[in-house]
């Protein structure tokens, strides 16, 4: 079941029918989560957020990213930081 198909998702519904009609749909979808999950496994776990973010700066285009993060600590934004410097 997709969010859009589960009536107790509050989320952005629009922006994750735009993304998953880019990327080729749901299943497409969750066939890439599983390819960064077994990666950030290799990698000592880094969640899939680590793994992707990565990707993106390891491009020479790209200077920077910006990371929406909900209610945490300064403690796991830094732990965050520190994993994507040090992979």
């Amino acid at each position: 079941m997709t969010p859009n198909q589960n009536p107790l998702f509050n989320g952005p519904s629009k922006y994750l029918d735009v993304i998953l009609g880019a990327w080729g749909g749901w299943d497409l979808f969750q066939s890439l989560l599983s390819v960064l999950r077994i990666i950030g496994d290799r990698h000592d776990g880094l969640s899939i957020s680590n793994v992707a973010t990565r990707w993106v700066l390891d491009h020479s285009f790209v200077a920077a990213v910006i990371v929406g993060e909900c209610v945490r600590t300064c403690t796991l934004s830094m732990g965050f930081v520190l994993l994507i410097m040090r992979w």
